[in-house]
C-alpha cells in the first residue's frame, strides 16, 4: 500500500506502469524443503495477487502486469533445477493460479481491459 501514491500520480499522468508480482526466495525455499506443496504456493501466490490488483492496480489504472519468480537460478526454481522439464511444470503450479485470479479480476465488471499479463524470468548473468 505504500506505493498507491506513486501509482496514483504516474496513473494522472498518463504514464503506463507495469507492475511485477513476485513469488519470493524464501517461500519457494519453504516449498522445496517440505513445508507447503507447490500447489499450496500457488494458490496463496494467486489469492495475494487477486487482492493486490483488486485493492491496489486497478484502481490505480494498472494494466500491466507480470508474475513470476526473483531469479533464474537454483535459489528461485522448484526442484531439481537441473531437470527443466519437472522444474517448469511446478513452477507453472505457482504460476497459472495467479495468471486466471489475475485475469478474473480484471475481467469481474467488463468495464476495464488489461492489457498484458506476462510469466517473467529474470535472468542473472554470472
Amino acid at each position: 500500500s505504500r506505493y498507491v501514491p506513486l501509482l496514483n500520480a504516474f496513473s494522472a499522468r498518463g504514464i503506463e506502469v507495469s507492475i511485477v508480482l513476485i513469488v519470493g526466495r524464501q517461500q519457494i525455499a519453504d516449498a522445496k524443503h517440505g513445508h507447503y506443496s507447490f500447489d499450496y504456493l500457488g494458490k496463496v501466490y494467486a489469492d495475494t495477487c487477486a487482492q493486490i490488483t483488486r485493492d491496489w492496480l486497478i484502481p490505480s489504472g494498472i494494466r500491466n502486469v507480470e508474475l513470476g519468480n526473483e531469479y533464474n537460478d537454483d535459489a528461485s526454481w522448484p526442484d531439481p533445477y537441473s531437470n527443466k522439464m519437472q522444474s517448469a511444470q511446478q513452477y507453472m503450479k505457482m504460476l497459472k493460479p495467479a495468471y486466471t485470479a489475475v485475469k478474473s479480476e480484471y475481467n469481474k465488471d467488463g468495464g476495464y481491459s488489461w492489457r498484458s499479463i506476462w510469466f517473467i524470468i529474470r535472468v542473472t548473468l554470472s
